[in-house]
């Protein structure tokens, strides 16, 4: 008792008013804490899936470029069905969520230096 009548004498808090507005002002700066937190993250995840689909688009571009160029498409569809199937996913989901465009590496490397 004589511990926690210290402690509000030390932060002058001379009513339990005062005492009841600190902490819901404490209140309030944690919600809205927690709530950038989350916005942040969610951020967070977006950035990083760009950045999952962009590394499959270019590691699989060369391999749908050559699909294009071959004779026998149907041959080269079941060689590389894989990675043809990857660049597939990582277009349409440009095309869902970047308007279809495909955000270069130099806008991921400037992020980095943040």
């Amino acid at each position: 008792m004589a511990r926690t009548v210290a402690y509000v004498q030390e932060h002058g808090f001379d009513t339990r008013e005062e005492l009841d507005t600190t902490l819901q002002a404490a209140t309030g700066d944690l919600s809205a804490a927690r709530k950038a937190l989350r916005s942040t993250e969610d951020q967070l995840r977006s950035i990083n899936e760009q950045i999952h689909y962009t590394g499959q688009y270019l590691a699989n571009k060369s391999t749908q470029q050559e699909f294009l160029k071959s004779r026998s498409k149907k041959k080269y569809r079941e060689e590389h069905s894989s990675e043809l199937a990857l660049y597939d996913a990582s277009v349409k989901f440009f095309r869902e969520h970047n308007d279809g465009k495909v955000p270069s590496l130099i806008s991921f490397t400037s992020l980095s230096s943040i």
